[in-house]
């Protein structure tokens, strides 16, 4: 990039991107002011050819998103795509994200507030490589840092961020534990992070995982010396020294562990970790009496070495697909993209994600999979009932546990601390409240890190209570649970121990867990929850998000989609914060919650701390006769949903109103809000004309359909997340036409 680009480099983002970010400066000249602070030589790590050739090639939006901002420091560090820029994960801001977390620790040690842990830090990391899945890189593949064809020493991997990190640490006086140095496959789980902090007495801790993003994102959980994720005003110094550092001081990892300065994590204290579920399953009884066959899932991550080695020790039978274990490849032969995941999405939230594991668990002989996230700290449930899989949300599982673990005459029937937060079912409360629990909390701000903040909290005025009455459960209803205080954050295995037991004891009478779970209902009250996402990418998405919920605010609607709201709550109403106390920035964006109470429910709204989403959640703890309690809140979501539509044509102005058909708009909400509208709009209307024509052939339809998706939804057999909203568009369609749609998708269905 010779000096004439450089400059019409910084006019043309100038000119095209005039809207005022947070600051008031326009997102135009952030961007250009970061262009030039990379490119002078003033922050470390930056290859600074590769970065001009980046900037040489590379589309004029791309830039401008790479360089608008840094990555915020959201709900426990910071995630994002990998690429070039502070506005992306890369080694640049990784290490200036580790350096910060440094000054952080040394003002803490310096001070004289009796920080007294040990100078040292537990690393753990995901299996996350980065291969570029979305092709937004490809024009560099002359690059060394080009994912594909580029320096495998330079790719950015977890493994490799962690070493990074390592360096970091050591070079800033920090003694660091990770484990296996040298073997670039470790990798350990968040939930076994939280643990190792406090047994080690660490001052803190990092997990190199972007948890269930995208396959092309990475990220880095920021963890204190309580093993939780920092909360106000913490995280708020953090992330002034995130934003406002400039510099990293590192190390080659080698050089560090031949120093002394990084050490394998102990035997014993992973054996501890292990041992703390084993004795409590044991008490509890747990263990199975007929080694029932379970369907266990990682999901492509790191959850095989902790729920799965458990499981077996309590004398399951248990199956885990070879290709969706840690590192499992995809039909293109790349490792930590979770390829072999429909479309490449590993999150237990979305049922589409063990589509393949349900039909592995048939031919295996089991009637239950259990499937945790990459980092292994939730879990997700699907049950073989009357012959059809269920996906059981994370709000169903809770309510399960909750009852078992509180009222059922069978299970250890606790009665101590019950922990959830705002925007999970009201049934965990109704049944915690009906045994008597003490204390009961539902109103945590959103993220787990507030509950494990609850339990510290109350470890400290209760320090001779014994464990079940420091904690008896705690959940969110993004597939998080936790039943022990010796974890400060949400873990896969708190879950699956005890949904095994109860599959197997439901099994013997021919019953499931869907079963239960009617029966938990016809107890406790008939409730739904339905959680939905509208994604929105880029700075356009940033502001359109935070627009919605500036107008919601502004609004205060008496109605949503029809239902009258008869109170709500604002959690940036001057009465949830502490008299005289101005809340932090990070504080403010946490209680960016908006609920609006109606007549036997609820509805929340906020945006997502660590993705491009805006997120609303229908809770009903009342039904109309004769109504089912789910399709009654998924109902009322639907008409939420296109609600939020509406107010996004409002406050955003685009060229044309913001319109979902029910059918696309029930598409899997990991498909962005732009990649909907271009399968109604533009793939249907293309598939019709394709089907209607003279020349119409099953095979070339079908494959260019499967192509058309591909582009919008990653993963193998894209198509079968839109096969449902497609069927639905052709049942409008005249017979003829459906009746081809029929065989384009059994064709697809039958290469499958």
């Amino acid at each position: 990039m010779n000096a004439e680009a450089y400059e019409e480099l910084g006019q043309k983002l100038q000119k095209e991107y005039p809207t005022p970010g947070p600051s008031g400066v326009s997102t135009g000249e952030i961007a250009w002011n970061n262009v030039k602070l990379w490119l002078e030589g003033n922050v470390p790590l930056v290859p600074e050819s590769e970065l001009r050739d980046f900037l040489t090639n590379a589309p004029l939006d791309l830039v401008h998103e790479s360089f608008w901002r840094s990555i915020p420091f959201g709900t426990g560090g910071v995630r994002g795509t990998v690429g070039f820029g502070p506005n992306r994960l890369n080694p640049t801001v990784a290490a200036l994200t580790i350096q910060a977390h440094c000054n952080y620790l040394n003002d803490k040690f310096d001070s004289d507030e009796g920080f007294r842990f040990k100078r040292s830090v537990v690393i753990a990391n995901d299996v996350r490589e980065f291969h570029d899945i979305s092709k937004t890189l490809e024009f560099l593949e002359h690059n060394p840092y080009h994912a594909v064809t580029g320096d495998p020493g330079l790719k950015v991997t977890s493994r490799n961020l962690a070493y990074l990190a390592a360096g970091v640490y050591a070079k800033n006086g920090y003694t660091v534990y990770i484990l296996d140095p040298g073997n670039d496959d470790a990798n350990l789980t968040t939930p076994e992070l939280s643990f190792l902090i406090r047994r080690l007495r660490a001052a803190g801790g990092i997990n190199l995982s972007a948890s269930h993003n995208p396959p092309d994102d990475n990220g880095i959980k920021v963890y204190d010396q309580n093993g939780g994720q920092y909360l106000p005003p913490e995280d708020q110094d953090l992330t002034d020294r995130t934003r406002d550092i400039r510099d990293a001081i590192h190390m080659p990892f080698g050089e560090a562990f031949a120093e002394g300065l990084v050490e394998d994590i102990p035997d014993g204290a992973l054996m501890d970790y292990v041992d703390l579920y084993h004795r409590r399953a044991e008490e509890r009884g747990l263990g199975s009496q007929d080694k029932t066959r379970i369907l266990f899932t990682p999901l492509g991550g790191c959850g095989g070495r902790t729920v799965k080695i458990e499981l077996e020790k309590l004398g399951y039978d248990v199956h885990m697909p070879e290709r969706e274990g840690p590192y499992g490849t995809g039909p293109d032969g790349t490792r930590g993209t979770f390829g072999a995941i429909p479309m490449r999405i590993a999150n237990p939230e979305v049922p589409d994600s063990t589509r393949y594991s349900k039909a592995a668990a048939l031919s295996f002989g089991s009637g239950l999979v259990l499937a945790s996230d990459p980092d292994a700290d939730r879990l997700g449930v699907e049950v073989y009932h009357q012959g059809n899989w269920r996906h059981l949300t994370g709000n169903q599982i809770a309510t399960i546990l909750a009852y078992y673990l509180i009222l059922d005459p069978s299970g250890p029937q606790l009665r101590g601390a019950v922990y959830e937060t705002v925007v999970t079912t009201l049934a965990v409360k109704a049944i915690a409240d009906s045994a008597g629990c003490d204390p009961v909390d539902n109103d945590l701000l959103v993220g787990f890190k507030y509950i494990g903040h609850k339990v510290a909290q109350y470890q400290e005025k209760h320090r001779e209570a014994t464990e079940e009455k420091l904690l008896s459960f705690g959940t969110e209803e993004s597939h998080g649970y936790l039943d022990t205080p010796n974890i400060r954050d949400k873990d896969a295995m708190a879950a699956a121990l005890y949904l095994a037991r109860l599959h197997e004891v439901l099994s013997k009478t021919g019953e499931t867990l869907v079963d239960y779970l009617d029966r938990v209902y016809d107890e406790v009250g008939k409730f739904g929850d339905t959680g939905r996402s509208i994604i929105i990418l880029g700075s356009r998405g940033f502001n359109a998000i935070h627009d919605v919920m500036k107008e919601l605010r502004r609004l205060k609607p008496d109605s949503i989609a029809g239902i009258k709201v008869e109170s709500i709550d604002d959690r940036r109403d001057p009465v949830h914060s502490e008299p005289g106390q101005k809340p932090s920035d990070t504080e403010w964006e946490a209680r960016n919650l908006l609920t609006f109470r109606f007549d036997g429910g609820r509805i929340a709204f906020r945006p997502s701390g660590t993705e491009p989403k805006l997120k609303f959640y229908v809770q009903t703890e009342a039904a109309p006769a004769s109504t089912d309690a789910q399709e009654f809140a998924d109902g009322i979501a639907g008409k939420v949903y296109q609600y939020v539509l509406d107010i996004l044509s409002k406050v955003s102005k685009p060229a044309k109103p913001v319109r979902l058909d029910d059918a696309f708009a029930w598409l899997p909400d990991v498909i962005s809000l732009d990649g909907k509208i271009s399968i109604q709009d533009h793939i249907a209307k293309q598939l019709r004309s394709e089907i209607a024509s003279d020349d119409f052939r099953v095979e070339d339809t079908a494959q260019w359909l499967d192509e058309e998706i591909a582009k919008l939804v990653p993963g193998e057999s894209a198509w079968e997340a839109t096969e449902r909203a497609f069927r639905a568009e052709a049942g409008r369609w005249s017979p003829a036409e459906a009746e081809r749609v029929d065989r384009v998708f059994a064709y697809l269905r039958n290469q499958n």
